[in-house]
């Protein structure tokens, strides 16, 4: 049974709340072997300090009662940068839930307006996308590929 986000996602997010600066060498490319030697930062909000610990320490942190939540979704590139298909305006678009083959429910940020009708290109026009709709922040757009979409992402 999960738990629906997208209620919160359309309050809340915006496409600018994924920019950050991530230096390449700091991404892990392996997982960690072993793997609960992971990296674990652990917050303490009341004492307002951050600790560097490894995974295989977390029970010293849970308490009962505590609700421990593991995300074994698998992860694809769900950040594409495209271009406006009659302008050339750049279009950044964060995929957000599939509803149905080939059409997504997305974030997206760009130059310009970004419209219902809207053709969006990615890489070498082996993927592209039009805007269908729109409603509260989020777009419902439809892709077109050359190939099978996962294997185009």
């Amino acid at each position: 049974m999960g738990i629906d986000l997208l209620p919160l996602i359309k309050k809340t997010m915006k496409l600018s709340n994924f920019d950050y600066e991530l230096p390449k060498e700091l991404i892990a490319q392996e997982p960690a072997t072993p793997r609960d030697s992971s990296k674990l930062i652990v917050i303490d909000r009341k004492k307002q300090t951050i600790e560097h610990k490894v995974f295989r320490d977390i029970v010293d942190f849970l308490n009962k009662g505590d609700l421990l939540v593991i995300n074994n979704a698998k992860v694809f590139p769900a950040r594409l940068l495209g271009k406006k298909e009659i302008t050339g305006g750049k279009i950044d678009l964060l995929l957000i839930e599939e509803m149905e083959k080939d059409r997504w429910k997305c974030l997206i940020q760009g130059s310009g307006s970004i419209k219902k009708g809207l053709n969006i290109i990615f890489g070498n026009n082996k993927l592209k996308g039009k805007i269908e709709d729109y409603d509260k922040g989020i777009y419902s757009i439809k892709f077109e590929c050359d190939g099978k979409f996962d294997d185009v992402l």
